[in-house]
């Protein structure tokens, strides 16, 4: 299946079929809980000329993702930095992916695991001017070429934030680290 929009996932089941998002990029939205066992599921993210464009998986539900495969799919350049990829209300049994398959140009990349979303980190990347905003930020390298600005950003309790910017580090209103949680900041050539 590939397309984008709201699916009743009482009247869909994939049963190790593929699944991708958007055509060809876009989100898709389950309306209760999905499980992706035994499936493969085929995410696209790119970046062009500084605009990053990804697929994304939301579901208003329990998310089970153990026995699937993960395939990231680069069109152009694998962004650097944090991406969300999959959000959902509960992930019951804290359950991961089985396989997750990353393109040639991705080295380094993983996958970051929250209670209520799947991130894919690509730590060896630099973004240009990168921006970030109205988010909790996961633990991670945080990496701009030119300007790093956080607005509208927490850092929770038990999480590690390093921003890396070779020019600087613009943090705007409403941008807090909480009791607990870790925010570094160094000035130096993004690499």
């Amino acid at each position: 299946f590939k397309g984008g929009g709201n699916i009743a996932a009482a009247r869909f089941s994939y049963a190790g079929g593929t699944l991708s998002p958007g055509y060809p990029l876009g989100t898709l939205t389950f309306t209760a809980a999905e499980d992706f066992n035994a499936g493969i599921l085929n995410m696209e993210i790119s970046e062009t000329a500084g605009v990053i464009s990804k697929d994304s998986i939301r579901v208003n539900g329990n998310a089970a993702l153990t026995g699937s495969t993960l395939n990231i799919v680069a069109n152009g350049t694998v962004p650097g930095g944090l991406h969300q990829l999959f959000s959902f209300n509960t992930n019951t049994g804290n359950t991961h992916f089985t396989t997750v398959n990353y393109p040639s140009t991705c080295t380094g990349c993983s996958l970051l695991y929250l209670p209520n979303s799947v991130w894919l980190n690509n730590p060896t990347a630099c973004a240009t001017n990168l921006t970030l905003a109205n988010q909790t930020l996961p633990t991670g390298t945080y990496r701009s070429q030119g300007d790093l600005t956080a607005n509208m950003c927490i850092v929770p309790n038990g999480n590690n934030v390093e921003f890396k910017s070779d020019t600087g580090v613009l943090l705007q209103a409403g941008f807090t680290v909480e009791l607990g949680g870790v925010l570094e900041i160094l000035i130096e050539a993004c690499q």
